[in-house]
């Protein structure tokens, strides 16, 4: 049984797959289906964490994880309760409440930190346009 309790970099990311071929058959109930489970786990989790740090428009990168999982238009419209509002989010005119974020998370299988920083830009990007007409009418 190997010990991998966190990966930390591409080197303990390939450790961790390399085992994982290695039992991936293993019987359910067994230490090395426990072990399969465990690391399954792990790497999971990893990337998760990893794909969040690497997007860089988390929009662009909701559109694409669509394309690639072939999501169905009705299966989005009902996270956003009609079309329009989800082609206004998609877009980036409307930001998503975090209810939106955990349906989209659990439709799309994306972090939920990369969801968290669409609701996050969305806001301050409010805020920053409020910033700026309020400036524009004391000048």
């Amino acid at each position: 049984m190997t010990a991998i309790i966190e990966i930390t970099d591409e080197a303990g990311l390939k450790a961790a797959l390399t085992r994982i071929s290695q039992i991936f058959d293993a019987k359910p109930g067994t230490a090395e289906g426990e072990e399969l489970n465990a690391l399954t786990d792990i790497v999971v989790r990893y990337e998760n964490e990893r794909i969040a740090m690497d997007v860089d428009d988390p929009i662009e990168f909701i559109k694409e994880t669509i394309d690639l999982r072939d999501i169905a238009g009705a299966d989005l419209y009902a996270v956003f309760g009609n079309r329009s509002t989800a082609k206004d989010v998609l877009s980036g005119k409307r930001k998503i409440t975090p209810t939106e974020a955990q349906a989209l998370h659990e439709l799309l299988g994306v972090p939920m930190n990369v969801l968290v920083r669409i609701v996050e830009n969305s806001a301050a990007s409010e805020t920053k346009v409020r910033e700026d007409v309020k400036s524009a009418r004391i000048s």
